[in-house]
């Protein structure tokens, strides 16, 4: 079966179709080229038949034998390939002729129509007739000194010189030459084809074909398969490239499982690790409470004025921080899972604007929220994305000299049907060395912290689906945004 969809098709076609079209123009230019040779020889040859023959007449009319006109044209006829020669008077009649038949008629207003067109010096026209297959050449007699002691001087011509030769064998044998033309054509066309197709077959197709093969052979997961690169031409190079790529895919099909397999490790190492902190958190936290309530015993019983009260007061906060950088651990080895509901971002941005309002305050930061078109409700689990923007918050402040400038704001990108919440301040901004640490577990820049609190929000954001972005450049501020997937919200909108 042809695909008429391949490339060897397609080769083939276009060039049949040029090659035809080729032969055809050349074969008739070269009958037109062919045909006017052929005619203006034939013209050339009535021109010195009808020169001869004027003179021949004039002879005979100086001679006074007009009888032997006749004669002289019959005899023409007879030993040259000319059709008819008549002598026509001005107003047509036919006064001798090859044909004594036609002698005394009048010739027909078609050739009597080509007499008008004859000026004296004495011009020669030639008619081509392509249905009959003649070609007619008219010249006039002129009336020269000799001929007007008997004719007079009234007009310049005495009559008219007709000559009419068949040319039907000449086109025969110019089509009959055109139709050898052509099937030599056609079969060089035919030849021709057969040799590109072989060429074809034997460097291109072939090539692919096994190309193809190797292709399906990856595809399968046979990382392997390699081509035979016989030839340096386009083919061979094209076999070069593949093998080269495979060497790659292979290399990195290796790291890849390198890279897994490493990941796997740390995994369980991590999952270890987490379990191991979870349950010693559990172990920290019991006495952090009890001496944490037996120091506040302690400061409930002091009296103001007791030089030990702000010894006990700073004991309890450095158990508070320890018993945070636990939560922290506990947070990010054993993240507890979404509770989704249906709710207002506004409400949570609100309410974490809220709970850090106090410590904006102390350090003179302005927090600025954007009023924007409403938002539709979200599907998130409110307290952990009140946590992530309270985190981000915190730092924000933290990173902001006095009398900076914080700004919490809310837009849906709708070419990605998401919702973005941005934090941006004026502060310190990330160092690009920082920027490339800041989701890493224990990676801290300042002196006081765990170094998990990014990495925890991070683990809520991929929670919920979404990401936590950040643009930042040293000395210019950063932007932390929150960005949710607002189909998550939308599948789910029956709920709100």
């Amino acid at each position: 079966m042809i695909n008429y969809r391949s490339i060897r098709f397609k080769i083939l076609a276009t060039l049949s179709v040029v090659m035809i079209v080729s032969v055809v123009v050349s074969s008739i230019l070269s009958i037109r080229m062919r045909y006017s040779q052929v005619m203006k020889h034939q013209e050339d040859f009535q021109i010195c038949h009808l020169q001869l023959i004027s003179n021949v007449i004039n002879e005979l009319m100086n001679d006074a034998k007009p009888e032997a006109i006749r004669t002289m044209l019959i005899g023409f006829q007879n030993n040259t390939d000319i059709g008819y020669l008549r002598v026509l008077a001005l107003d047509g009649q036919i006064r001798f002729s090859s044909d004594s038949t036609e002698e005394g008629t009048i010739a027909s207003e078609s050739l009597i129509a080509n007499f008008r067109d004859i000026d004296i010096p004495v011009e020669y026209i030639h008619r081509a007739d392509k249905d009959a297959h003649r070609l007619v050449t008219i010249t006039g007699i002129e009336n020269n000194n000799s001929c007007r002691v008997c004719h007079g001087e009234e007009s310049d011509l005495l009559g008219y010189l007709v000559i009419e030769s068949d040319i039907s064998k000449y086109e025969k044998e110019i089509y009959a030459n055109e139709i050898i033309y052509i099937v030599i054509s056609a079969s060089a066309i035919l030849l021709i084809m057969i040799v590109i197709y072989l060429i074809h077959v034997r460097y291109v197709a072939r090539n692919l074909n096994n190309i193809l093969e190797a292709i399906y052979e990856v595809e399968k997961g046979n990382f392997t398969s390699h081509l035979e690169v016989s030839t340096s031409d386009e083919m061979g190079r094209l076999s070069s490239a593949f093998n080269d790529m495979i060497d790659r895919l292979n290399k990195m099909r290796d790291g890849i499982k390198r890279a897994h397999s490493n990941d796997m490790e740390r995994a369980d190492k991590l999952a270890s690790v987490g379990e191991l902190a979870a349950g010693m958190a559990h172990e920290i936290k019991n006495p952090i409470a009890g001496i944490s309530n037996a120091i506040q015993v302690f400061l409930d019983d002091m009296d103001d004025d007791s030089m030990e009260k702000p010894i006990f007061e700073e004991m309890l906060v450095q158990l508070k921080r320890v018993n945070q950088a636990v939560n922290n651990l506990l947070s990010y080895s054993k993240p507890q899972i979404p509770k989704n509901e249906c709710v207002d971002i506004t409400r949570i941005i609100e309410r974490a604007i809220t709970l850090t309002k106090q410590s904006a305050l102390r350090t003179h930061v302005a927090i600025h929220q954007s009023v924007t078109s409403k938002i539709p409700p979200v599907y998130v689990d409110p307290k952990q994305i009140e946590q992530v923007l309270v985190n981000i918050i915190m730092n924000a402040i933290q990173a902001t000299e006095k009398h900076g400038k914080i700004y919490v704001t809310k837009t849906i990108d709708e070419s990605r049907n998401e919702i973005v919440v941005s934090v941006t301040d004026n502060g310190v901004g990330i160092s690009e060395e920082n920027m490339k640490q800041i989701f890493r577990p224990f990676y801290t820049s300042k002196h006081k912290g765990t170094g998990l609190g990014l990495a925890i929000c991070d683990n809520i954001i991929n929670q919920h689906g979404g990401r936590l972005e950040v643009q930042s450049r040293e000395g210019d501020g950063s932007v932390f945004s929150i960005v949710l997937p607002l189909d998550e919200s939308t599948q789910v909108s029956d709920r709100c």
